[in-house]
């Protein structure tokens, strides 16, 4: 049974969720990329309280396919995340309507912006791994890129 758990990573706040034998839920949410150290010293935490077998962060694309500066940002994080739990793969995933998905979500719920607002990443994340989930299910792969933590330097 495979366990995974997704980072939604955003500036402000990183929303956090967990799958194991096909379900997701929402955890939490931590620090932003603002802090990329904070961020990581979290997630090793949280790692430390829940084993998992794969780190899946979301890859903002574009509605058309096209990967811009957010993109870029994220990579630029995933890297050192990679190299820092290490020998555990991150993979990064599409991302493409996760918070749209996840606000709709807890509208129906909370109906409040300012309710939904800090819970939100949270579910970002938990739509993520329903995607990845879901792409396991009918091809038995998750999708996406391994990032590698040990990329060559010139």
């Amino acid at each position: 049974m495979i366990r995974l758990l997704a980072l939604d990573l955003g500036r402000a706040r990183t929303g956090v969720a967990f799958a194991q034998g096909g379900v997701a839920v929402p955890l939490d949410s931590m620090s932003g990329t603002v802090d990329p150290e904070r961020l990581q010293s979290e997630l090793l935490l949280l790692l430390g309280e829940r084993p998992v077998d794969e780190l899946i962060c979301g890859l903002p694309i574009d509605l058309r396919g096209r990967q811009g500066p957010a993109a870029q940002a994220i990579r630029d994080i995933a890297g050192p995340l990679a190299h820092a739990v290490a020998p555990l793969p991150v993979r990064l995933v599409d991302e493409r309507l996760t918070t749209r998905v996840a606000d709709r979500r807890l509208g129906e719920v909370l109906g409040d912006a300012r309710a939904r607002r800090g819970r939100v990443d949270a579910w970002a994340a938990v739509a993520l791994l329903e995607g990845v989930l879901a792409r396991i299910t009918h091809t038995g792969e998750p999708g996406g890129e391994i990032v590698d933590p040990h990329p060559c330097r010139p």
